[in-house]
């Protein structure tokens, strides 16, 4: 059974700065609304599949802050496997883009940010289509119940995740297909 041993956040959403050892076995995050336990679930995630289940895209995911000011983003995780480390990051680095007249992106907002993301598997540089398998998750939301209840592209979206963490090869046809 593998196990994330260590998560570290940098500039991830809310959180500024998180180094958390977890020990193996099930582990509960529990407090008030708002204080970041869906973002350490998504964080664990990102690092399984290379993109996160609530963000449209990427510049999300960096803290406001940090992405206005051209800053980085940084989800870093060791996983402990049957007699092997794998370590994964998965890095953002924010370029505000300025707009016709010069102006800064943090004057406007994150939305004029441009991210550049990064992917290491224990310490070599990798695609997201490499990533997927390294570390494999299952994550169920509130509003998973579409699943059951919603139309059948939520459907296959799911499943199509969940092979690809199994089966590499379905991931490249699925790729070419679409």
């Amino acid at each position: 059974m593998a196990y994330f041993s260590h998560l570290s956040l940098t500039n991830f959403r809310n959180i500024i700065e998180l180094d958390l050892e977890l020990p193996p076995g099930v582990v509960v995050f529990s407090g008030p609304n708002a204080q970041g336990k869906t973002s350490l679930l998504e964080a664990v995630y990102l690092l399984a599949i290379a993109r996160s289940f609530r963000a449209e895209n990427e510049r999300e995911v960096v803290n406001f802050q940090a992405a206005g000011q051209g800053g980085q983003g940084l989800v870093g995780g060791t996983v402990e496997k049957t007699g092997e480390r794998i370590q994964v990051y998965v890095g953002y680095e924010c370029s505000p883009v300025p707009n016709a007249k010069g102006h800064p992106a943090e004057e406007r907002g994150r939305r004029d940010v441009s991210v550049r993301k990064q992917i290491r598997v224990s310490r070599v540089s990798r695609t997201a289509a490499e990533l997927v398998g390294t570390v494999n998750a299952v994550l169920f939301t509130a509003e998973d119940i579409e699943l059951v209840q919603g139309p059948p592209a939520g459907r296959r979206r799911f499943l199509d995740v969940l092979i690809s963490q199994a089966d590499p090869m379905y991931l490249q046809g699925m790729k070419r297909y679409q």
